[in-house]
């Protein structure tokens, strides 16, 4: 769009509306046939690719976004800012979708996604590679 047009309007599904459900489907998130989410920082439109983690429950938006929140919307002229926002681990891909920002929220999830309470799973993280915490943990798993 830069190289053939000096200004334009830019309108794209929301962040929001691209992490909600109710969209399409009660148990997907957003458009199904969309592969990208697309969002600003810094005046830079951020595109980032959207995992099958999106339609996971704890993850997805329970209400579908209504009037403005919908869109994203970028009027521009001359030139404007784009770049991939690459995830690489399941820990990025949490930050950027629930917003999580410490890695006690990061705890929390993982102890709620493996049904640990949450000081079970730091115990976990610190001792998972002794044979008698594996013990234990099987024995609380029954």
């Amino acid at each position: 769009m830069i190289r053939i047009s000096k200004a334009g309007l830019i309108e794209v599904p929301s962040r929001l509306y691209e992490t909600s459900y109710g969209i399409e489907g009660r148990k997907i998130a957003g458009a199904a046939h969309h592969r990208w989410i697309i969002d600003m920082e810094d005046n830079t439109l951020r595109f980032t690719f959207k995992t099958s983690w999106t339609h996971l429950p704890w993850i997805a938006n329970k209400e579908s976004p209504r009037g403005e929140d919908r869109f994203l919307r970028l009027i521009w002229k001359e030139n404007f800012e784009h770049k991939e926002n690459i995830l690489n681990s399941g820990k990025e891909i949490l930050f950027y979708l629930k917003g999580m920002s410490q890695q006690k929220d990061i705890d929390n999830f993982y102890a709620y996604l493996f049904n640990y309470p949450p000081l079970i799973y730091r115990l976990y993280k610190l001792f998972k590679r002794k044979i008698w915490f594996q013990r234990i943990l099987h024995r609380l798993r029954k």
